[in-house]
This record gives structure tokens, sequence and C-alpha cells, in this order.
């Protein structure tokens, strides 16, 4: 756990993003550097993958947007909740 950048009173976990986070396209620049998020996702070499966890329109837009950014589709997998949840 982490403090957050952006919010002082919240804790964070280093590569879990909200989808709903105001400055998510921050962390998905793609001319952010070479340890950026999307550089990581589209280098040659060993690329890393990206769960992504939602059933939203958001979520849809996200993956759109990480596709258009140069990202393999094979390297990204949603996770789709559950239609019902106990509260």
């Amino acid at each position: 756990m982490a403090e957050s950048p952006y919010y002082k009173d919240k804790k964070f976990v280093n590569g879990v993003y909200s989808i709903d986070d105001p400055y998510l396209y921050k962390h998905f620049a793609p001319n952010a550097g070479k340890k950026s998020n999307i550089a990581l996702m589209t280098r040659k070499l060993k690329p890393k993958s990206v769960a992504i966890y939602g059933n939203t329109l958001h979520t849809i837009s996200f993956i759109s947007g990480l596709m258009t950014r140069g990202v393999n589709a094979s390297l990204i997998h949603l996770v789709m909740p559950p239609k019902t949840f106990k509260k």
C-alpha cells in the first residue's frame, strides 16, 4: 500500500487502477516514458498483459483506448463481474 498522489486521504495498491479515476489517462498516456504502462504493454520483448474488471461502457471504452494505443488484444483480459451480488 502507498499514499495516493491524487487523493490524500486514500491508499492505493501499485498497479491497480479504478476505471472511474479522473486521472486514469495520465497512467496510460502514450508518451509517458519507457516505464509507463503503455510502454510496458507495447514493447517488443516480453510485453506485459492487463486484466480489466468490469462490464460498463467505461470498461469497453478503456479497452478500445488501449488497442488504439497499440496494445495487442491478446494481452487484454476482460473479467466480467457476476450479474448479481450480495451486499
